[in-house]
């Protein structure tokens, strides 16, 4: 597996692990369970996710000349 590879792997458990907690988070949040702190740590964990997936697609792909595309590289 490729590091690029290996980097969206990584990226795409924390996206589903986020996925998963941000369901929690919103069924929380009608009952009003989610304290001021937990609502900043969601958003915090939002803003680092957010930064992760814009690095990913800043990152050169192998395939394409431009860069875009599936990762091809083995």
């Amino acid at each position: 597996m490729s590091a690029t590879r290996g980097h969206a792997a990584r990226l795409a458990v924390w996206v589903r692990t986020a996925q998963w907690a941000l369901d929690e988070f919103a069924f929380a949040l009608p009952r009003g369970e989610p304290s001021p702190r937990e609502c900043h740590r969601v958003a915090d964990g939002l803003v680092q996710l957010a930064a992760a997936i814009r690095r990913y697609a800043d990152e050169p792909r192998a395939g394409l000349p431009n860069g875009d595309g599936p990762d091809t590289a083995s």
